[in-house]
Formats: C-alpha cells, structure tokens, sequence
C-alpha cells in the first residue's frame, strides 16, 4: 500500500452510504507566480479518492479533508464525521536565519508531541494528526457540541505548540488557526508549489516545488493508534458562537500527576517555608515544559489544600502568584535555554484571562471529567 493510501486510511473517517469524501486541487499558473486555481473534487469512497490523488499529483497541490460529507458542500453544517486532530506548523514561524534551520526546527518541534501521531513533512513546514479517542470524534448524529469541542482541542493543540515553541526556543509565535472540522490538508506524494518559503503564490517553476511526504514510518502509521490527549487539557477553550475565549477556573489546568514523584509524595507539602515551597512547584512545572498558568493554578490548588488560614488566603493573592511564577519563569527558562542554545527571548508568555469564582462549567468541565480521577477539578 502507498503512503498516501496508508494515510488516507489511518486518518478518514468510515463513511456511511451516500457519504461524500472531498479532495482539492491547487493548480499553479502556466507561466510565473499567481494565486492558482482551487478547485474540489468528490468521491463516494477511498479507494477512487486515492486513484485521483494520486494521478494529480503532478500537476499541483493536492488536498484532503480528513471528514467525510452530506451534500457534497465542504461546510462545518455539512461533516458527518472526523476522527482525526490536525495542525499545521509553518517554517516562517520558527526562529533562525535559513529555511533549512527553521524547516529542521519546525520537525523537531512536530515530532516531540508526546503521543501517537502521523506527521507530515508538507514542503514548508509539517502537519500533525492525531487519532482522537472515540469520546472525542464527530460521528453521525453529532450534535453542535460534539464539533465544538472537537474545534476546542483543535485550538488547544495549536496553542501546545505555541508554548512549546516558546519554551524550547524562546521565540513566541502565532500559528495559523486550522481547528476547523472541514478544513482541507496536503497529502503524502503531493506537491507544495509555493514561490518560496514565504510565500503565499503558487510557482509555475517546478524546481521550486517541494515534495510532501509521510516523516512518521509507515508501519506506526498502518498501526496507529488513538491518541492520549491528557496533555492538551490545560489549554482547552471554551469554544462560543463568537469565537474562542479561555474559561479556565481557578486551579482547574493543574493535576497533582504533573509533578514530579518527590513532590507528590508530601503533597500539599503543610510544612516548612511556604513560599519557598510554591517557588519550588512552579519550577518544577515549568521545567516540564508546562505553560506558566499551570504553574499559577498549581500555586492556587496548594495553598486551598493547606491546614493554616493565613496561608491559605495568599490562593487569592494574585500578585504574589504571578510573581511566584514569573520568578521562576526567568529561573528555569535561563537553565533550559543554556541547555538548548542561545536565547531569543526571556519574557515570559501572556497570561491567559480567567473567569471569575471557582465554578468548572461548559467544554472546559466536560474536558476535565471526561478524564477523572486525574485531574483536581474540585479544588475551589
């Protein structure tokens, strides 16, 4: 089996009869630089999708959406059914001079997500797909909630790799968002046509294209499997007919699991210097890659655990929390920076907003008890 029918197969969804499965194609002008012409083409199963990707693959982009259909128009209204997570990393986003530092550095990024994952190579930067737990996918019958959620984690995937980039690289960068359940991707074998790294045309010089293809071997692609999300929790939204906004409650990102054996074993750690303690979590956190509102929420959690009023009260502290963090932010980004090369950047991320009063509520409540007892959703 080719690589591109191996994919088609790991990633698409099984579609019921008189389901439609949707490819693009992205023809480059016949001479110079020019946006091309997109077009989408239909298909009632793999097998003839395949054929014709296949067959294109030569004479431009080629496209898949990883959902299959009613009605044969490539709207959200429209999906019947998505199994897989998917975000797309660009070169320009990465720090470094050259494209080939930032083109190695986007597929060091993309093949650190710590779980099962098909990655693709897609000329200009990587693709990452994850197969989501079944509680996750668009099935038939899904309603409005099931695609929201859906596209929340589709944000929380892009903002892992933001906060990943930061901390490996401190450069901070915006991804493009590509959450949407109908959203077309690049396919194994097929053609990136672009001018250059940069550039938003399509080239009629081939030599500029850049060919697609599969970085994950073939063999853990054929056998993937489901992927653990538990790391993409912290940084759900709330997803809203306005667009997306963080809800986070008060300690509701943060779960005891995340530190490290010495910790968790004097867990809420009564004794002893407090601040010193809430300084030593938050470095541990941070030194796991965690993002600094996981700190924070980890500082919040420990201080209602503890037995002494005055020390639980500085959990509503904002500014000793911050400080706490940004503290060590500056701490551990110096040691994890001096490890990985020079720094290009050591302000710490932007916090995210948070909702008044403890209350766990909407998508973000249902993401954290879909995976109790791991969480501590029911600290105030």
């Amino acid at each position: 089996m080719s690589p591109l029918a191996t994919f088609l197969k790991a990633l698409l969804p099984r579609q019921p009869q008189d389901i439609a499965l949707v490819a693009g194609t992205h023809s480059p002008p016949a001479t110079g630089e020019a946006d091309g012409t997109f077009r989408q083409h239909w298909f009632d199963g793999l097998d003839p999708l395949a054929d014709f990707l296949e067959a294109r693959r030569d004479k431009g982009a080629t496209y898949v959406a990883l959902a299959s259909f009613r009605g044969r128009r490539r709207t959200k209204g429209n999906v019947v059914s998505r199994t897989c997570l998917g975000v797309d990393l660009d070169d320009k986003c990465m720090p470094d001079d050259s494209w080939e530092e930032r083109h190695a550095r986007t597929l060091e990024i993309a093949t650190a997500v710590p779980t099962p994952k098909v990655v693709l190579d897609s000329g200009n930067g990587a693709h990452v797909h994850l197969l989501l737990p079944e509680k996750y996918r668009v099935h038939p019958g899904s309603d409005d909630e099931a695609v929201a959620r859906f596209e929340a984690l589709g944000v929380a995937l892009r903002r892992y790799l933001e906060a990943e980039i930061l901390a490996q690289f401190g450069h901070e960068t915006k991804l493009d968002s590509t959450h949407g359940v109908e959203r077309v991707w690049r396919v194994p074998g097929g053609r990136n046509c672009k001018a250059g790294p940069d550039s938003k045309v399509l080239t009629a010089d081939r030599s500029m294209w850049r060919k697609v293809r599969l970085v994950t071997p073939m063999e853990r692609v054929r056998n993937l499997v489901p992927a653990n999300i538990d790391f993409l929790l912290p940084y759900v939204e709330e997803t809203t007919a306005g667009g997306h906004k963080p809800t986070k409650a008060r300690g509701a990102s943060f779960a005891v699991e995340m530190l490290p054996e010495r910790m968790r074993r004097v867990w809420p750690m009564p004794n002893g210097d407090q601040s010193a303690h809430d300084f030593a979590v938050a470095c541990a956190l941070l030194k796991a890659r965690q993002p600094p509102f996981v700190a924070y929420d980890a500082l919040v959690a420990r201080r209602a655990c503890l037995p002494n009023a005055e020390d639980r009260s500085k959990a509503n502290r904002e500014d000793y929390l911050r400080r706490t963090v940004d503290r060590a932010f500056q701490r551990t980004h110096g040691e994890l920076t001096s490890q990985a090369g020079p720094s290009r950047g050591s302000a710490p991320p932007p916090w995210p907003e948070r909702l008044d009063g403890p209350a766990l509520h909407g998508l973000v409540g249902e993401f954290i008890r879909l995976v109790e007892p791991h969480t501590e959703a029911g600290i105030p």
